[in-house]
């Protein structure tokens, strides 16, 4: 396996961003160790998750960035420059992970929530069908051509695009997930 992506991907995270990195199922090869931690502190990352394995724990663990893994390896990566995928959606321990992503961790793990960032537009209520329509046409447009689409994933944003009734039904969705999350943490209303 190609360790390059892990040192770029490192790079390019900005203050207070949690990398999450898929192995594509590779259970034999650390990810990352101390190296990785190191340049990871001094980005100012907030914490690492490896869908596979890490080495060097102790090193790890100097360098003070969380990192939550499925185990170690005494194999290490090898930088080959063979590339692979950044800021795109990964899996990791069977959920979906897009750029963007809450991911809530501690000590104990990731748990089974995670906040999704979304953007969209809403009109008002009695606005007339044809007119949310024509909007929605007109946004998924503007969200095809290839620049907006680069501006867009450029800060690590993944544009999507949709029908009004999706937009809804994510919209009720998450309002589900937040609900249960709160009252989960019991905390309280104000």
């Amino acid at each position: 396996m190609d360790g390059s992506m892990v040192y770029y991907a490192v790079g390019k995270a900005r203050p207070g961003d949690v990398v999450v990195i898929d192995r594509c199922v590779d259970e034999t090869i650390a990810t990352l160790g101390g190296a990785v931690a190191y340049a990871a502190k001094k980005a100012g990352v907030a914490g690492i998750i490896v869908d596979g394995l890490v080495t060097g724990l102790g090193e790890l663990r100097q360098h003070d960035v969380p990192v939550w893994s499925k185990g170690t390896s005494a194999v290490n990566v090898k930088t080959l420059g063979l590339g692979g995928e950044f800021c795109v959606p990964v899996t990791c321990s069977s959920a979906a992970v897009h750029p963007g992503d809450a991911v809530l961790a501690d000590e104990a793990g990731i748990t089974g929530y995670k906040a999704v960032y979304w953007m969209g537009l809403l009109a008002p209520g009695k606005t007339p069908q044809p007119i949310i329509e024509k909007l929605n046409a007109e946004v998924r447009k503007i969200l095809a051509t290839s620049s907006v689409r680069k501006q867009i994933e450029e800060i690590s944003l993944y544009p999507g695009g949709g029908t009004p009734e999706e937009f809804g039904d994510l919209i009720r969705s998450e309002s589900a997930i937040y609900a249960r999350l709160i009252e989960d943490l019991d905390i309280p209303r104000q």
